[in-house]
């Protein structure tokens, strides 16, 4: 939870924003776009998509800055807006085929990855377990030579 002393840093960046000055812009943005950009990354699974709504989501901040009230949560508003784009963004992909494809491309991707890392352990786990089996192996041989 935020300090009152915070409170008002936060009030006097919106009143900034809202004035249009573009520092007080790229202040708010470096302030929540990891945040914002990892809940993103949450709902919608993919990097790139994720970075695209970030910045659309600010896009529209910029655009609606004389309307943002400094006395609310900006951000709740952010959040807000981020929740209406991602909703948006699946609903435009139920429509269309192409990105369901997409979207079943990364996940197909991501499990493919998974399987070949455990099918790549359990192999060097044979190979570990056949070189330590190696020697025994060797001396059984040359024992039975003699």
């Amino acid at each position: 939870m935020k300090s009152k002393a915070e409170d008002l840093n936060y009030t006097a960046w919106i009143i900034r924003l809202n004035a249009g000055e573009m520092i007080a812009f790229e202040w708010l943005y470096n302030t929540y776009k990891h945040q914002l950009a990892s809940n993103l990354l949450k709902l919608v699974k993919a990097s790139d998509i994720a970075e695209d709504i970030l910045h659309d989501v600010f896009v529209k901040v910029w655009e609606n800055r004389t309307k943002i009230d400094p006395e609310r949560s900006f951000e709740g508003y952010l959040y807000r807006i981020a929740a209406n784009m991602v909703a948006d963004f699946y609903r435009k992909i139920s429509k269309d085929r192409n990105y369901q494809q997409y979207l079943v491309n990364i996940q197909e991707t991501v499990y493919q990855h998974i399987d070949e890392l455990l099918e790549n352990k359990y192999r060097r786990e044979l190979i570990d377990k056949a070189l330590t089996e190696l020697p025994l192996n060797v001396e059984r041989y040359f024992n039975c030579a003699k």
